[in-house]
């Protein structure tokens, strides 16, 4: 999940000041531009970890429902 929240953000030119990855959940601490909103920069990296996730474990789609 690092790495793919890592890749997403520096995508979009996001700077990660802080973050941390548990098993379940990320935090992250980030530096953008005005034009980028809170909420675009989550979905941008919930999507992009999520479907990542499942597509190295597609046993997991059948475990949550959409």
């Amino acid at each position: 999940m690092r790495e793919i929240a890592q890749q997403t953000c520096e995508k979009f030119e996001i700077l990660i000041l802080r973050g941390v990855v548990s098993q379940n959940h990320i935090h992250i601490l980030c530096s953008v531009t005005p034009n980028i909103s809170p909420a675009e920069i989550m979905l941008s990296v919930k999507g992009r970890v999520s479907r990542k996730i499942f597509e190295e474990f597609p046993h997991l789609k059948r475990l949550c429902p959409l």
